[in-house]
């Protein structure tokens, strides 16, 4: 068994490393390759690992913004992107259901609030702090979080919608719900996207779905979503 505290170590310091689940780190390349003249924006950013990871493809200069609800947690987004040398963020604190924004992107990631049902194993204290009230109330909220993700989006573009959930109501539901009520979006499959080794955790309907039992990582959903 190898033991120690990668986050204590010099490649940490110094920027060679970020310590990231396998499936967040499947997430950000739902974006690539990111047009840096065509902007990329993350809704939910904080920490900052997805963007960051999909930053760093990007030339100097590039539009990239990062928007939050919490600016301490932006803060602490800056930090990682000092230490990775990650520069030229603008960072915004807004609520992503009322996103303070008016340009377009190419590539929107929302990485939305959920229930957290599929980080159970590394976060065991969810089983007592969540109950079935909070599905529906993280569904209204992601719901909302959409639609205004959806007007940011340029034609042509692609928005990336994620959740650490393995509640169907927080996922498919949300992404058919969107679907109806904005006929310029249709879904992508995710393997035109991703390469071929990662195909296997994308279901029949195109989206990644990753479920910690058989993939031994955190469980997700995410789909892509492109604006005609």
């Amino acid at each position: 068994m190898v033991r120690g505290a990668p986050q204590r170590t010099r490649l940490f310091r110094e920027g060679l490393i970020y310590i990231q689940d396998e499936a967040a780190q499947i997430v950000s390349l739902l974006l690539l390759p990111v047009v840096a003249r065509e902007g990329l924006l993350d809704l939910c950013a904080a920490p900052g690992g997805k963007l960051l990871m999909a930053a760093e493809t990007l030339p100097p200069g590039a539009r990239i913004v990062a928007s939050d609800v919490s600016a301490g947690r932006l803060r602490l987004l800056d930090d990682n992107a000092r230490r990775l040398n990650v520069t030229g963020i603008l960072k915004v604190a807004a609520d992503a259901s009322r996103p303070a924004l008016r340009s377009t992107f190419g590539r929107v990631l929302l990485d939305a609030p959920c229930t957290g049902t599929g980080v159970i194993r590394r976060h065991p204290e969810i089983r007592w702090r969540r109950s079935e009230d909070d599905i529906p109330a993280a569904a209204r909220t992601q719901a909302q979080m959409l639609l205004s993700a959806a007007e940011l989006v340029s034609p042509g573009g692609r928005l990336i919608y994620s959740v650490c959930s393995l509640e169907p109501e927080e996922g498919t539901d949300r992404i058919a719900a969107l679907l109806e009520a904005r006929s310029d979006l249709r879904a992508a499959d995710a393997r035109t996207i991703l390469p071929p080794a990662l195909h296997p955790l994308v279901d029949d309907r195109g989206f990644l779905v990753t479920l910690p039992q058989r993939d031994d990582i955190d469980g997700f959903f995410a789909a892509v979503l492109l604006r005609s």
